[in-house]
């Protein structure tokens, strides 16, 4: 069985070969418990290579079965920001780079203010039909 694993680091999958899924014998996830209640990133559903797989090379797109290595704990979020961003192909940047996801306080006060502005608009607009009719 081929199993792909993604290098955040290159941006590229590492191809290994190992045992495969025979019928019912699938490779086991990483726990996907979190204690919390919250989501979890997507490695920790990833089934783990097996040991013993032999690696195969790189290539650009996954190939057989998405898993991540066993000893592997290398996260986007533990490269910084921009690092899933990069190994996506994301458009606006990591969220770690977002000044509006990185502090909510600012989001806020930006759809407060649209919000007063807004109103403020309206209520003009309403002023000129207004003297408009009479």
């Amino acid at each position: 069985m081929l199993y792909s694993v993604f290098d955040w680091r290159s941006g590229q999958y590492k191809y290994f070969s190992g045992p495969g899924e025979e019928r019912g014998v699938r490779p086991k996830p990483r726990q996907i418990i979190d204690s919390k209640g919250r989501g979890v990133p997507i490695e920790a559903v990833l089934p783990v290579v097996p040991t013993g797989s032999s690696y195969m090379g790189m290539g650009s797109q996954a190939r057989g079965r998405v898993a991540v290595l066993d000893s592997d704990t290398t996260a986007a979020s533990d490269l910084g920001p921009g690092a899933a961003a990069a190994g996506l192909g994301g458009a606006f940047g990591a969220v770690e780079s977002n000044p509006l996801a990185t502090h909510p306080w600012l989001t806020l006060g930006l759809w407060t203010g649209v919000l007063i502005v807004g109103t403020r608009v309206v209520y003009w607009l309403g002023d000129v039909a207004a003297k408009r009719v009479r």
